[in-house]
């Protein structure tokens, strides 16, 4: 999967089919514009009630398995950077369905 993120935006540019308790690791790249430059970034996964936040390392995170538990669901994602007292975030963004 592939994401973009523009200043505060947000937008899937690359689709993956998301497989319920698969044993797969769904890995997803972000590319960021330079407004994100030096910033310290996480993303926050959401599937239903489940919200789970990872650290980006190289632009890059899995996403957590318990995201993919309950098929139907539609996975969403957002990402929040911080760079001393500056702080950046974008909203929601849908996925796929699992």
């Amino acid at each position: 999967m592939r994401i973009a993120v523009i200043k505060e935006t947000i937008a899937m540019t690359k689709d993956e089919t998301l497989v319920e308790k698969s044993d797969e690791i769904y890995s997803v790249h972000f590319d960021f514009d330079e407004t994100w430059d030096g910033f310290t970034k996480t993303a926050l996964f959401k599937a239903g009630e489940y919200v789970e936040e990872l650290a980006l390392v190289d632009d890059e995170c899995d996403i957590p398995s318990e995201c993919l538990e309950i098929p139907g669901l539609m996975l969403k994602v957002l990402v929040r950077g911080v760079k001393g007292d500056e702080e950046i975030s974008t909203p929601w963004c849908n996925t796929s369905r699992i």
